[in-house]
């Protein structure tokens, strides 16, 4: 733990710490008895993406209290994620095959776990200060876990459907997803988590490849003007960023970049809703 991260006592943050697990707790409740909703075949996609992006940004905000300051508001803002993220699932409750079907109901199972441990450790971190590197290390795994669910599951979805979703929209997609993934390793080696959850990708390769697919998304000469616009703002946020992602092992910080890329997700996400269908739920964004 670093020396930095202090307990955090009083009256209003007790109050927090019980208004979350309550949260938390209902939370879970919805997903056995969520009502199935038919749904277009992108759209179950999109739900998916949205759990995607909430389940790694619930790391990052994790991460943000154990290793930089216990704001509440990481913890607001990681009950909004678990919050969307509960709902998206909840959505795709009525798949047409029966492999996507079984790997949902692992997700599921997975997703609750996941939420259990997650907040068991806020609260540790909230009331105490700290919480032991085996536990961090078991959510890391777990998190794990659910990205490669979330890929099977998306493989399968895509096998189902006999539309694929837009270009754009999947390009869109899978750039803000890499954001969100390069966002939480970022803090994840800048409060020195990151030796808790094993080998992954290396931040200036992540960086690189963001770079390399937002130039080839601006430069694509069929791209409608107003994309054009959206992403030349979304280049310019990345370019403020990229150097300290690039150089990650100098100054860190994880606040900075944290904001940023939450923006520049935000504004990949109305481009991919621009050209594909109504965006589900994504409230915790």
């Amino acid at each position: 733990m670093p020396a930095y991260a202090q307990a955090y006592t009083g009256h209003s943050e007790l109050l927090m710490i019980h208004r979350l697990f309550t949260f938390l707790l209902a939370t879970l409740a919805t997903l056995p008895c969520a009502v199935a909703v038919p749904t277009k075949p992108d759209a179950n996609l999109l739900r998916l993406h949205q759990v995607q992006l909430a389940t790694q940004g619930a790391l990052g905000d994790f991460y943000l209290m154990y290793g930089v300051d216990p704001d509440p508001t990481h913890a607001q803002s990681m009950e909004l994620r678990i919050q969307t993220a509960t709902r998206n699932l909840a959505g795709m409750a009525e798949l047409p095959g029966t492999n996507s079907s079984t790997l949902l109901t692992q997700l599921e199972q997975q997703w609750r776990a996941y939420v259990q441990l997650l907040s068991g450790l806020t609260g540790e971190l909230q009331r105490q200060g700290s919480t032991s590197g085996g536990d961090i290390a078991e959510l890391v795994s777990l998190n794990r876990q659910l990205v490669t669910l979330c890929r099977s599951l998306e493989v399968s979805l895509r096998q189902e459907s006999p539309l694929p979703p837009p270009r754009l929209a999947e390009q869109s997609r899978n750039l803000s997803l890499l954001m969100q993934n390069i966002a939480t390793d970022y803090i994840a080696h800048s409060v020195g988590a990151n030796s808790l959850g094993g080998d992954g990708k290396a931040l200036d390769a992540q960086a690189e490849e963001f770079a390399t697919r937002l130039a080839t998304l601006q430069d694509h000469p069929e791209q409608p003007a107003e994309a054009r616009q959206a992403l030349a703002d979304i280049a310019r946020k990345w370019r403020y960023i990229e150097p300290s992602l690039k150089h990650y092992n100098e100054a860190a910080v994880p606040s900075l970049v944290n904001r940023y890329s939450a923006r520049i997700i935000e504004e990949l996400t109305q481009l991919e809703t621009s050209s594909s269908v109504p965006a589900p739920d994504s409230s915790g964004r």
